[in-house]
């Protein structure tokens, strides 16, 4: 390599890319932000009253829920159809209005986590599925 060439080229990262540890402090300071907000935004939601009469589910049979279906126009003894409660990631993604970068930050995964969980690459575990 030629002498200097080494000091050049970092000179030049440096001016297109900026220092990467400032970037990474950036990062930092912008993920402490968000996950402070989150979790403000998660205790607020804690605070609500709930408006949903915990007694009466309790007290449902599995009789009462086969009632409730019928009138609902559902075959109680029908399996499960997933995708009408389960859109996919992409589709959660696209309901909520958030691009792939909006959702990854949101949801604090890898970007290419989702890129493969949306083209079917790989299957969302049944933990994570409920959590979204």
């Amino acid at each position: 390599m030629v002498p200097g060439a080494e000091s050049h080229m970092r000179s030049k990262a440096l001016s297109l890319f900026g220092d990467p540890r400032t970037e990474i402090q950036r990062y930092q300071r912008r993920y402490q932000h968000a996950h402070r907000h989150s979790w403000a935004a998660l205790a607020e939601l804690l605070s609500l009253p709930s408006t949903m009469d915990t007694a009466k589910v309790d007290a449902a049979t599995e009789q009462d829920i086969r009632r409730q279906m019928i009138e609902d126009g559902e075959d109680s003894d029908e399996p499960v159809d997933e995708s009408r409660w389960y859109p996919g990631v992409d589709g959660l993604r696209r309901h909520l209005g958030f691009s792939q970068e909006e959702f990854v930050q949101a949801i604090r995964v890898p970007l290419a986590t989702v890129q493969d969980w949306e083209a079917h690459r790989v299957e969302l575990d049944p933990a994570a599925k409920s959590l979204l």
